[in-house]
């Protein structure tokens, strides 16, 4: 069984990620952290295993944690890569857009994870976004996947693990 507890983690509304209220500037740990990323019914947590030892450290997060940071296109198919995990098809996931035009993507099968997009995937994809009366569309091969309008501000809370 994982302990369970606050990771004193946070990441603010830009994206930048803080321990303690000091900004985490160190590149590996940020990748650290990223690679351990997961999510279950109460929470996003950093996993970590130290051999018997498995902790969850639950963060608070005001921005997607992770990013859609690459794409390849393969056997007709549009691939999208998370950073520090691996390659999903484009049909696996949701698509949001904010009031402000903020694209963001969740799996299918997460329930918390959204995942922001880097620059370049973005303009990717506008090669295939389509805009209609009913808002935007992405439009590949003969499939075409709604990107559903949101008004919700993103915000994950830690977990309250006091008795």
């Amino acid at each position: 069984m994982a302990r369970k507890f606050d990771s004193e983690i946070s990441i603010d509304n830009t994206g930048k990620w803080f321990f303690r209220g000091n900004e985490i500037t160190q590149i590996d740990v940020l990748k650290h952290f990223k690679k351990n990323i997961l999510e279950d019914e109460i929470g996003i947590y950093i996993e970590n295993k130290y051999m018997e030892l498995v902790e969850h450290g639950y963060l608070e997060a005001k921005f997607p944690v992770l990013q859609i940071t690459n794409y390849l296109e393969q056997d007709n198919k549009i691939l999208l890569g998370i950073e520090e995990k691996s390659f999903f098809e484009i049909s696996e996931f949701d698509f949001y857009i904010d009031e402000n035009e903020f694209i963001t993507a969740k799996l299918k099968n997460s329930k918390l994870l959204i995942y922001s997009f880097r620059k370049e995937v973005l303009q990717f994809l506008s090669e295939i976004f389509e805009e209609n009366e009913n808002g935007f569309l992405i439009h590949y091969n003969s499939e075409k996947i709604k990107i559903e309008k949101t008004k919700n501000q993103y915000s994950i809370s830690v977990p309250n693990f006091k008795p």
